[in-house]
């Protein structure tokens, strides 16, 4: 190993960019994928093209429930407008129509808004994969009863508004009168775009994800028009459709425990997702479950529910990652500003680590010494490896001297660094949150390269402060990392960038500090 005094020597850095370069390009692009499907799954849903007339009325016996259309039912709707958000509750099933979250922007500077499609609406209820329109009664202002009956069923479907919590909580009660078999199911549905462009230089969060929380177990696929859903899991609690930053959920806490199934429908180009309950024959049935409509905040998605909390994907090292989450939003709400908690959070980690540091510093500085000996016996032994290294080894033990000590504290703060990656790539908290004046949202990279730059610099300061035994070729190569590493940052969130700046502007204070006093 090359003697330096800092963890920044050749194959650290080295491996450093490897690393991260295989775990951008892994996270981008080489993930084991699901094959695309090749055409639209065709279903009883992807023919039903009308918004605000159902089918000609129409009898199915099938040996379950005689199942009636209503013949030209008009669809009508109940505004609903709080500071949280605004909607419309259709008859039709219960579905929301022209879901605005008020408190969120796009990166346009326009409200988060969903346009729904016209066959189905979000948290729409049918029953026998028919259409029922529910009459719609405003209890409360957070309270809203749907009822329908015909000769066979009799159906209440009653919403509690929790809009803080950007939840609905749902009872839906079915009476039974014929005592044949019923099954109900409920949608969520999200237009389904392209693909970003992305490149390794040009890494992207954004992404459109199927989450599906089932037997105790997550799973998650991503979707777009060139790679389409066609999914089944059995007995799904949970299951979202999500954005970079915002999602639609159903959290099913019904006695008997649902399936899913989410499929592409090629007229709407919509990904839909229901929840299909399993066939009863009971005279009364009974459904509990919450819809989410809102950003995938993890103190907020936790409230609601733990096991949705996994809807915000930190990926390998959550479990790094959302501590560390716990104490920028701790340190944001003492301070106000998500980049001065940055530059808090930096320094405790730097803080955190610098006993091994200073143990690194000592290692290479013991390695420094020996290094003309070491030399020596590589060229006397150069014809016979094992010789050499048993002479090698031979001094650090004397010399009490670990050539892996310099490594330690890199390796220490890989996870943090990776999980701090997700973190400001995935957080909402992140989302549109400025720093100081150029940097007016710390999730977007720094529109005039300013941080990576200084990164740079100071990279390179560090080295040239940090003495070494490479020879001028080697030493010459080292000199182009410093531009490499601000290459690889200029594409990334500024708050990540800054976060690296202000690490290694400690490393190097640091290693001013160590030269003198070690």
């Amino acid at each position: 190993m090359q003697n330096n005094q800092s963890f920044m020597d050749k194959n650290t850095v080295i491996a450093t960019i490897l690393i991260l370069l295989i775990w951008v390009a892994w996270g981008n692009y080489f993930q084991p994928k699901p094959p695309a499907n090749t055409k639209p799954v065709q279903t009883a849903e992807s023919q039903n093209k009308s918004d605000t007339v159902a089918e000609a009325m129409e009898v199915e016996k099938t040996g379950n429930l005689e199942t009636k259309t209503i013949s030209k039912q008009e669809e009508s709707f109940m505004d609903v407008d709080n500071n949280t958000m605004s909607f419309q509750i259709s008859s039709k099933g219960m579905g929301l129509k022209d879901i605005v979250l008020k408190n969120y922007t796009d990166r346009q500077q326009e409200r988060i808004k969903y346009y729904e499609g016209k066959s189905l609406r979000n948290f729409e209820t049918r029953i026998n994969e028919r259409d029922i329109y529910f009459d719609i009664r405003k209890i409360s202002s957070s309270e809203f009863l749907g009822s329908y009956e015909d000769e066979n069923i009799k159906v209440e479907k009653i919403y509690n508004l929790d809009m803080d919590k950007y939840t609905i909580q749902t009872n839906l009660k079915i009476h039974n009168k014929s005592k044949q078999d019923i099954q109900v199911e409920n949608y969520i549905l999200d237009i389904t775009k392209e693909e970003p462009d992305m490149s390794i230089f040009k890494p992207s969060f954004e992404k459109q994800e199927i989450f599906v929380y089932a037997n105790n177990e997550v799973e998650r696929e991503v979707y777009h028009l060139d790679e389409l859903v066609n999914q089944d899991i059995a007995k799904a609690s949970i299951i979202a459709l999500s954005s970079h930053y915002f999602t639609r959920a159903l959290i099913d806490y019904s006695d008997f425990i649902p399936n899913m199934r989410a499929f592409y429908n090629g007229d709407t180009k919509e990904t839909i997702a229901k929840l299909i309950y399993p066939k009863t024959s009971k005279e009364d049935i009974s459904m509990t479950y919450k819809s989410y409509i809102g950003p995938k905040k993890f103190n907020i998605v936790g409230m609601v529910d733990e096991r949705f909390s996994e809807v915000v994907d930190y990926g390998f090292f959550s479990g790094i990652a959302k501590p560390i989450l716990r104490l920028l939003v701790y340190l944001y709400d003492l301070m106000g500003n998500y980049g001065f908690a940055i530059i808090v959070l930096t320094i405790l980690v730097r803080m955190a680590v610098l006993p091994f540091n200073v143990m690194s510093y000592k290692s290479m500085k013991k390695m420094q010494v020996i290094q003309p000996i070491i030399q020596k016996i590589r060229e006397k032994h150069k014809d016979d490896p094992m010789k050499m290294n048993q002479e090698v080894m031979a001094v650090m033990k004397e010399n009490k001297a670990n050539p892996m000590g310099g490594c330690l504290p890199m390796f220490l703060q890989l996870p943090i660094f990776f999980a701090l990656y997700q973190v400001l790539g995935q957080s909402i908290e992140l989302y549109q949150a400025p720093f100081i004046f150029w940097i007016q949202d710390l999730s977007l990279k720094d529109p005039y390269f300013v941080l990576p730059v200084l990164m740079g610099i100071t990279m390179y300061l560090q080295q040239k402060f940090t003495p070494t035994a490479l020879d001028p070729t080697q030493a010459k190569v080292m000199m182009f990392l410093p531009v490499v590493f601000s290459l690889m940052m200029v594409a990334l969130p500024s708050g990540l960038t800054l976060y690296i700046f202000i690490s290694t502007l400690f490393a190097v204070i640091q290693q001013k500090i160590l030269m003198k006093t070690v």
